[in-house]
């Protein structure tokens, strides 16, 4: 190879590497909210077919193309959406020491079925 061969050559993996590095930051940068159905199904795990009956129910947020044919979601509405209900552990309620005292009723019980001391 010629050296100006040797440099086209590297001049276009350089332009590949640069184009590959700015698709990852486009894809990255949060202010470039919207997803298609394909981002939002690697994003959540979930199947295609489970968002698509999502969205045909209504039961989450969505926006279609003006042609109508594609549907676009905002990250930060499905951030929001999959994060709408929490479920907090049965044993911890408003009260924090409510399990310290769970734990001692526990404990309790536990060792007048052994035989044991009491706490």
């Amino acid at each position: 190879m010629k050296k100006n061969e040797t440099t086209g050559f590297e001049l276009s993996r350089v332009l590949n590497l640069f184009r590959e590095i700015k698709t990852l930051i486009e894809r990255s940068n949060p202010s470039n909210e919207l997803m298609t159905i394909d981002d939002v199904v690697n994003y959540s795990k979930l199947s295609k077919q489970t968002w698509y009956h999502y969205t045909s129910q209504g039961k989450v947020p969505y926006y279609k193309s003006p042609a109508g044919k594609t549907i676009f979601f905002k990250k930060s509405e499905i951030d929001n959406w999959l994060t709408s209900n929490p479920i907090k552990p049965r044993c911890i309620e408003e009260n924090p020491s409510s399990v310290f005292n769970k734990a001692d009723e526990i404990l309790k019980s536990l060792s007048k079925e052994k035989g044991g001391f009491e706490c």
